[in-house]
């Protein structure tokens, strides 16, 4: 088990299977940010969600290229995904045409391999 501190509104839990994303009160960010993490899981649960609808083109466009997110308490203060394999600093990705109207913040480590495939990982700063 490995728990990333790095998110300024979100802490990550990774098992060996799993991604576990909790809202975290950073020293000297305040409360807001605590918010902004809880606001960030509801974002990812329901753009997830939107890919489920058939009618809605433009997500069924996005749905590949989304970490899918597996779970999520009630109020979504803490939400699941599946463990991608990061990528490295100074490996090649690309911002995915798709993904450009839903993700906010396109850096390297939103990014990541799942069953091979380039996935983003952070999805949903407001």
């Amino acid at each position: 088990m490995k728990i990333i501190k790095t998110g300024i509104t979100r802490i990550v839990i990774l098992t060996e299977s799993y991604a576990i994303k909790f809202p975290f009160p950073r020293k000297g960010y305040g409360w807001l940010n605590f918010v902004k993490g809880i606001i960030a899981n509801i974002n990812e649960r329901d753009i997830w969600n939107l890919t489920k609808i058939e009618d809605c083109y433009l997500m069924q466009d996005a749905k590949p290229f989304l970490c899918p997110v597996l779970w999520s308490s009630w109020g979504a203060w803490v939400i699941v995904m599946p463990k991608c394999i990061p990528l490295k600093n100074g490996s090649e990705y690309r911002i995915i045409h798709e993904l450009k109207h839903i993700c906010g913040d396109h850096k390297i480590d939103n990014y990541g391999l799942l069953d091979g495939q380039l996935v983003c990982l952070d999805y949903g700063q407001i």
